[in-house]
């Protein structure tokens, strides 16, 4: 696994930066852009167990510092992109922010199957 050099964005006009964010306070926006915004290690990780790759990695400057102690973070993204601590916590939606977040295309829906039991969800909430 080869280091991953990140492009660093410091503007909050940034259209990647205005694209999350849009994510974040607009309810229907991951079916308008074709993408969600995961944030957190552990939702990292499971994209990478399911054999996906991000669009986009994005780390406070905090959190990239301790990614030398878990390397495999920034290779689950094509583009790598590191924030100021203040500009990252605009971004998320948690309480103690975590300082990483993935943005990845929707994945496609399943095909339901007639014959199987399923249960469908539509906008769960916390």
């Amino acid at each position: 696994m080869s280091p991953v050099t990140p492009r660093v964005i410091a503007s909050r006009e940034n259209p990647l930066v205005q694209r999350v964010r849009k994510l974040q306070h607009d309810p229907g926006a991951y079916r308008k852009l074709g993408l969600c915004w995961l944030e957190g290690e552990p939702l990292g990780l499971a994209l990478q167990a399911r054999g996906q790759r991000a669009a986009a990695a994005l780390f406070s400057e905090s959190a990239w510092a301790r990614t030398q102690a878990h390397p495999v973070l920034p290779n689950l993204a094509d583009d790598v992109v590191v924030l100021p601590d203040r500009l990252f916590e605009t971004l998320s939606s948690l309480p103690s922010p975590a300082g990483m977040g993935w943005l990845c295309a929707v994945p496609a829906e399943p095909p339901l199957l007639p014959a199987a039991a399923t249960v469908v969800l539509d906008r769960p909430q916390d």
